[in-house]
Order: C-alpha cells, then structure tokens, then sequence
C-alpha cells in the first residue's frame, strides 16, 4: 500500500466497502472505520420475465427468450482479469456438445485491469485467434451495452468469472432476474454465491468443469429450479437498493465525524 493510501486511512472518519471481503484486505488498526454497506441493486426493476423475449442489436432475426438455449457471457471489456479467456478456451468443446446452443458475448475492447496491450491489439481478437475451431455462426459478438433479463432466463452466464478481485454489481443484476449463474470459486463471489443454492461455482483454472457445467445447464435445465428461484430471494433480501443502501448510507452520512471516528 502506498504511503499516499496509508496517510488517507490514518486522517479517514470513516469508510465504506461494498463486501465483508474488500473490507479484510485494509489492515487491522483500520478495521473499526470501516462501514460495510453494498450500493445495492434496483430488484423491482432487475426481476425474471418468462414471457419477455430479446432482440440482439444488429441481428434483428434473432429473438431470445426463456425457452432458448443460451449462453451469455457479459463485461464492460472483455480481456483475461475478466475471465474472457476462459470462456474462450472452454467455447469449442461447449459447442460440440450443445449443438442449439447461441452463445452472446458482450464487452469492450478497452482494457479495465491488468497490463494494456500494444497499438492495435486486443484481447477480443487474441482469443479469437485462439479459438480457432470456434463456430463464429453461433456466437454473437456486440460491443455494444445489452440487459438481460427473464427474457433469458434458461441461459448459463459464466460472466463472473474472475481472478479474487472486486465482485460485478452485474452478478448480483443476474441473480436478480433468475439466470443460472456459473461464477468462479473465488472468496470475492462465494460472499453471494452459495454452491448449489443459489447459482454454481467451478474452478477458474480448469476449463473443464466449466465446460461440463455449463452443458448440463443447457441439457437439463429443470434439474436447477433452484439456482433459478433462490437467486432472487438472496439478493433482494441483502442487496437491494430500495431496502439496504438508502436506509444505510445517508443514516452513516449524517452522523458526527467525532462520532465516526473511534476513541483512541
């Protein structure tokens, strides 16, 4: 941590942090300012919808809808500290096996995290490369901002896929709707995720239980009923805007710094 950062957790009142585990990782002595208090999520507005269906931007023959296979798949950029090239390793063997299967791939080109990339490159196209037996007919490539919602209800989203890092507000957006989530288990998503309750956790570094679970989502989809009803519950009973954050935060706002801060 740099001395900069230290200087600001000494002078700090108080500080929020979204998860129990980002709070952790700040040291001991500053622990007791710190307030976890997640910003929420919209759930009356991010809810399942079985009888909505989709239209892909410029694919306008495509409409999705709860009763297509699909697997989604969903970033601000797409490059490997979002796990994109997982999902483009584990994509060939999932499309042998799922032949109905639409996979839509949605991100950026930019690069959010980790090392940036020469002039003219980008992880999108790398991975591309890569995956060269893929079957570019079925998947969808927008770089463009798309929601899902019920309307896809029946998809798979390994979109959580990540190294131990900050968890996506979009993960809990997914629950939210009722999506089967396929998450990587790392500490920042078991925080929300709980195995085979409400959503289901593989192994970031081998692609193959990704690959298996992933085709027993799309060829079995009644046998997680769960994964699709609890999801919900959990995020509207802990992360809900409406009923966690607004109570929570302008309460934190209004009080005192003397009373924020802890007698030394």
């Amino acid at each position: 941590m740099s001395a900069v950062a230290l200087l600001g957790l000494e002078e700090m009142a108080a500080v929020l942090s979204s998860l129990r585990f980002h709070a952790r990782t700040y040291p001991d002595w500053c622990q007791d300012r710190i307030h976890v208090i997640h910003d929420g999520i919209d759930t009356a507005l991010l809810r399942p919808a079985a009888t909505a269906s989709l239209g892909l931007l410029g694919l306008p023959q495509i409409q999705l809808s709860a009763k297509d296979p699909v697997l989604t798949f969903v970033n601000r950029n797409l490059e490997p500290y979002r796990g994109y090239h997982r999902l483009m390793r584990a994509l060939p063997a999932i499309q042998r096996r799922c032949p109905d299967l639409l996979t839509v791939i949605v991100g950026g080109d930019g690069v959010s995290y980790g090392a940036a990339l020469p002039t003219g490159w980008t992880w999108r196209q790398i991975y591309l490369d890569v995956a060269s037996d893929l079957d570019l007919m079925r998947v969808s490539l927008a770089i463009h901002l798309l929601m899902f919602t019920g309307a896809c209800c029946r998809s798979a989203l390994p979109r959580f896929f990540t190294y131990p890092f900050v968890l996506r507000w979009s993960c809990l957006e997914s629950l939210s709707t009722g999506c089967v989530v396929v998450g990587s288990d790392m500490a920042p998503v078991r925080k929300v995720i709980e195995h085979g309750e409400n959503g289901l956790l593989v192994d970031f570094f081998n692609h193959q239980p990704l690959i298996a679970t992933v085709v027993d989502v799309i060829y079995y989809p009644s046998s997680y009923a769960q994964q699709r009803d609890c999801p919900r519950t959990s995020v509207v009973q802990g992360y809900d805007y409406q009923i966690d954050y607004l109570p929570a935060q302008p309460s934190l706002v209004g009080r005192s710094p003397d009373s924020l801060r802890p007698a030394r």
